[in-house]
């Protein structure tokens, strides 16, 4: 995208953390940053910055990494919410643009 920059990426991601903060207050500053965040943070979080990515035209690609678990089941859950927040915005835009 013609103008942004990677600091602009870095400010825009800081952002979007600090606004999901306020989604999720069962969540502590301290535990975003050490992993320890609730699935229906984890929502709040991604929901938030794919909206906005998607307000503002800039296209999205998604890779899964992090939040290593033995809990496989559990892992695959919170690996497939960033998906699933995706096609849930990708499928509203599309129902309100018919």
């Amino acid at each position: 995208m013609p103008g942004f920059s990677v600091a602009c990426g870095r400010a825009f991601y800081i952002r979007a953390v600090k606004e999901s903060e306020s989604l999720c207050p069962d969540q502590t500053r301290q535990n975003q940053w050490t992993g320890a965040i609730s699935e229906a943070g984890i929502r709040a979080r991604d929901r938030q910055v794919l909206s906005e990515l998607l307000g503002w035209g800039i296209p999205v690609a998604t890779v899964i990494g992090g939040g290593y678990d033995n809990d496989r089941a559990a892992l695959a859950r919170r690996h497939a919410i960033v998906i699933e927040e995706a096609s849930r915005l990708w499928l509203e835009r599309s129902r309100g643009s018919s």
